[in-house]
């Protein structure tokens, strides 16, 4: 009886060894950088800089997310309090649907999405950003699902 029992262990810790517990949880990356690619949290009153987002599906599963219109999958905001003060599609046209339609993420692939803010290219005037703090925003898709969490909003200042 004790070989069968040590047996039934050992084959037991092999399966947990060869299947690793399986996370549902995909982790986004929402960073700010510099027109040369740093990541920084402070910028120059009237500079440019970077936002990027991306999320890899690293899960076994299409996820499938919901899109109200024909705009971009991932949008950025510039808040100060709760005013956005810009966004990434600031000038944009995209029709917005009375019908929902599915989008779809495939194992492996990955979303990504960057803007140069403060300014979209279709937007007159251009914004500059005077000095204070502020605090980067991103709007990701929402799965059906999965879960993936929000990313945080980044706080960062402008100085002169």
């Amino acid at each position: 009886m004790r070989i069968n029992n040590t047996l039934i262990i050992l084959i037991c810790f092999t399966m947990v060894a060869c299947f690793p517990p399986f996370d549902k949880t995909l982790m986004p990356e929402f960073t700010l950088a510099d027109t040369l690619d740093n990541q920084s949290t402070v910028f120059h009153s009237g500079e440019s800089f970077q936002m990027h987002f991306s999320v890899i599906n690293s899960l076994p599963d299409t996820l499938v997310f919901i899109r109200y219109d024909s705009g971009p999958v991932v949008q950025f905001m510039i808040m100060q309090e709760d005013s956005v003060i810009a966004s990434s599609v600031d000038g944009l046209c995209f029709i917005h649907l009375c019908i929902v339609f599915e989008g779809y993420f495939l194992p492996g692939d990955t979303i990504r999405a960057e803007w140069l803010a403060p300014t979209t290219l279709q937007q007159s005037p251009k914004i500059f950003l005077a000095p204070g703090v502020y605090k980067a925003r991103v709007i990701s898709p929402l799965f059906d699902l999965e879960e993936i969490p929000a990313p945080e909003d980044i706080p960062f200042s402008v100085i002169q």
